[in-house]
């Protein structure tokens, strides 16, 4: 025989109790509650737990959901019945477990005590408790996201979930922060300037903020070997740790630009600081501007990816500058490593060509490409920083424009919205990238003999 204790409408126990019976609930009086706890599993890994309760239950029998739970027995606390539920109806015991809501439900006198419980238990350690629930899966956010929405729902558990599930979704989208703004005449104006840009970008909600090319000067390239050897600054310059230890404070991702030291001639490169100020990336541009001002810098070696934990999830981040986009080979050997998202400093003018170029890298590959430029104003400049959002179509509108943000010409801190999980879900079900690729017929593209194919010189108009 099981008791409830029965609650005023404050949430304080009464003193009376209740016999559970098949719909004993409605013969509960007005005014009365039962208490009854959900709890919603979360592995360790981020995946959540979904059990299909018992044909037998009264209350939505059949039905997938995504908690344990149950009614609260005479004299236990919210939390203590959660986990008597959890361990009963699983065989989990939850490592934390977090209030995320208190909710009353009048037809069927209910309040509703609802926990996140966090486990770290083999996932296939799960046991089923015999009359109430017949089976159990692990679905990432994705998975989850998909459940909440779909028919197959308990929409009052969604309802009592509504925060998390918003978190989540929110979750699967980054906010990229454009540093279009002109420079100052010399490094410590730029370092001034990039640092009040930064907290703007913060306050703008952004997860991750990116520089045009070379911020450190401006990309003002002399063509003095000591002048420009003077504007050079170390990846450990005083400079450099500044946007470092901003990253930290701010608890934002700064992707920043700079001339750097090198022998024989200086690099044009970026650091990655994550948002506790760690270095993940040190990239120097490949493909440099060798028919014009920067011949006087030595090129990159590599192309490279890492993991950003952004703060609400985790992206596969890589680079290209500029005039890297204008070679299949950057994106393509990006992507081959596994990049979601290539994030691009620039200096030069963004018009339709050069446009369409970041809108093929993003289609051909099925990744994101976020360009920042100088804004009109600046030598050879125009603004029109961009985020191609590599989702050239989807099921519900077909195809589409995978331009969700261009910026106008004018100087400002622009903020986009990359949408990942969309992407993701376009990268599993299409057929670009890596697919249907023939890397054995491709030898040409990298022998070193073939060159001057297409003779001449540049010619500045």
């Amino acid at each position: 025989m099981e008791i409830w204790d029965l609650y005023d409408k404050e949430g304080r126990r009464t003193g009376q109790t209740w016999e559970r019976s098949f719909d004993g609930y409605k013969q509960i009086p007005d005014g009365y509650y039962h208490m009854v706890v959900d709890i919603l599993v979360q592995h360790v890994d981020g995946s959540f737990l979904l059990t299909k309760r018992d044909t037998s239950k009264d209350v939505y029998p059949g039905y997938w959901e995504a908690s344990a739970g149950g009614s609260a027995i005479k004299g236990e606390e919210p939390e203590e019945a959660a986990k008597r539920e959890l361990f009963e109806e699983t065989g989990l015991t939850a490592i934390s477990m977090k209030l995320v809501s208190r909710t009353f439900r009048d037809p069927s006198h209910s309040m509703f005590y609802s926990f996140l419980a966090t486990v770290d238990a083999d996932k296939d350690s799960v046991v089923l408790q015999e009359g109430e629930t017949v089976d159990y899966k692990w679905v990432d956010d994705r998975g989850f996201i998909d459940y909440v929405e779909s028919d197959l729902a308990i929409k009052t558990h969604n309802d009592r979930y509504k925060d998390v599930i918003e978190r989540i979704k929110a979750g699967m989208k980054i906010k990229i922060a454009y540093i279009q703004l002109l420079p100052g005449k010399d490094i410590v104006e730029n370092l001034e300037i990039g640092k009040k840009a930064c907290v703007e970008a913060k306050e703008a909600g952004a997860d991750i903020v990116l520089f045009p090319e070379m911020w450190s000067d401006g990309y003002y390239l002399p063509q003095d070997e000591d002048e420009l050897r003077n504007l050079s600054i170390s990846k450990d310059s005083g400079f450099i740790n500044e946007f470092r230890e901003l990253a930290a404070k701010l608890q934002i991702a700064v992707c920043i630009t700079f001339l750097e030291t090198n022998e024989p001639r200086p690099l044009n490169s970026v650091v990655f600081f994550d948002r506790y100020g760690k270095e993940i990336l040190h990239y120097s541009k490949v493909h440099t501007c060798a028919f014009d001002d920067e011949a006087v810098l030595s090129e990159g070696d590599d192309f490279y990816v890492t993991d950003l934990d952004y703060g609400k999830g985790t992206v596969k981040v890589g680079a290209m500058i500029c005039f890297d986009r204008e070679f299949p080979e950057s994106a393509r050997i990006l992507m081959l490593k596994g990049v979601e998202l290539i994030l691009a400093p620039n200096a030069c003018p963004m018009e339709i060509n050069r446009l369409s170029v970041l809108r093929t890298r993003a289609y051909e590959n099925m990744v994101a490409v976020a360009t920042c430029n100088y804004p009109k104003g600046h030598p050879d400049c125009n603004g029109h920083s961009t985020l191609f959002d590599g989702v050239p179509w989807n099921k519900e509108t077909g195809s589409r424009d995978m331009c969700v943000f261009e910026a106008p010409g004018t100087p400002g801190v622009y903020v986009a919205q990359l949408d990942l999980d969309e992407l993701r879900t376009h990268r599993s079900g299409d057929i670009m990238g890596d697919k249907y690729r023939h890397p054995n017929k491709y030898a040409i593209l990298s022998d070193p003999e073939v060159r001057d194919v297409i003779g001449g010189e540049f010619v500045h108009w």
